[in-house]
């Protein structure tokens, strides 16, 4: 998830970890904890803590020195708060505008062949931005509001999460109520009724010729919301969006035989769990690559040096085949 320890490829012995989402004086020393554990030349980005009244700067200092302890390479901030981190570090840079800090990153990225940034920052600052603009990658309509910020301050409200995800089901929820009825007076007019066999139950046979295929409504909805308000840089959105499209084809399929071609018995049950398989079988790899040596699924105990446990792509697959098995039984 962009923002909580999201971790961006930028080469193969590069990495930057997106922990921008919030800040405050005992995630920032676990963001620290979790820098000094990664490889190569490690390079903390910090910005205000804000909210923290008359204890700002003791509470930024602490940071800074917990930096300095774990012997972080080089602690690079901005804003008008956060200079007591780089200064308590011992290694830091203080910045006044983020274009400069981004200039001074790309110089490090440049220098360094192995080397972890973290990102680390108060949302109220937008100082999640910092990320998108090293790596280039952009979100189609955050990319909009970016620039409309500008002229009107409450666009800044597409860069939280929470806003996004709300705005993303009900984007879903439109789309769906508008596609509803010209969809199933179109499957009426085209006679794609469902097809119920004789041998079934009783109560079964009045939902004789009810348009079926909705899933193509469903589906639809949710990818057109997925790709406009997800980050098209976070690997999870197309595991989770080649699941849905992936089981939605079986789907169609099933439906496909039982309403064009009259076949009562649609898919048979083990080519479903079949297919069902290789998909969860292939997202499985998927979720294990993108969080290759990453915290991304590791559990990080901070106060336990060098002591991860993997805790993703393995939950994640069984999870996924548990879902074939329930369908394929259905």
């Amino acid at each position: 998830m962009p923002g909580r320890l999201f971790p961006i490829r930028l080469t193969e012995n590069q990495l930057l970890l997106d922990d921008s989402y919030n800040a405050n004086v005992g995630s920032m020393t676990a963001a620290v904890q979790v820098l000094s554990e990664m490889p190569g030349y490690r390079v903390l980005v910090v910005g205000d803590m804000a909210e923290l009244g008359a204890e700002s700067a003791a509470c930024h200092r602490q940071v800074g020195e917990a930096a300095k302890a774990a012997g972080l390479d080089r602690v690079l901030s901005v804003g008008a708060l956060s200079a007591d981190i780089s200064s308590a570090s011992g290694v830091g840079e203080h910045f006044s505008e983020k274009s400069a800090l981004v200039t001074r990153l790309r110089e490090l990225i440049a220098e360094h062949k192995i080397l972890t940034i973290l990102v680390k920052g108060s949302r109220s600052a937008a100082h999640g931005r910092g990320s998108t603009r090293i790596t280039g990658e952009w979100n189609m309509l955050v990319w909009l509001a970016e620039h409309l910020v500008k002229y009107y301050s409450g666009f800044n409200v597409f860069s939280y999460l929470t806003f996004r995800a709300i705005v993303s089901l009900l984007t879903a929820l439109f789309i769906s109520l508008w596609m509803g009825p010209r969809m199933i007076a179109r499957l009426q007019k085209l006679a794609f009724g469902q097809v119920v066999r004789n041998d079934g139950p009783e109560s079964h046979f009045s939902k004789r010729g009810t348009p079926t295929m909705g899933g193509i409504m469903i589906l639809t909805a949710i990818v057109v919301s997925v790709l406009l308000w997800a980050y098209p840089s976070n690997p999870y959105v197309w595991c989770v969006l080649t699941v849905l499209i992936g089981y939605g084809i079986i789907g169609f399929v099933d439906d496909y035989r039982k309403v064009v071609r009259k076949d009562t018995k649609g898919l048979i049950a083990r080519w479903k769990y079949f297919w069902m398989s290789v998909i969860a079988l292939g997202v499985a790899f998927g979720l294990y690559m993108a969080g290759k040596d990453t915290p991304a699924t590791q559990l990080v105990v901070a106060v336990l040096q060098g002591h991860h446990a993997a805790a993703g792509a393995a939950v994640h697959s069984a999870g996924l085949l548990r879902d074939c098995r329930y369908r394929q039984r259905g």
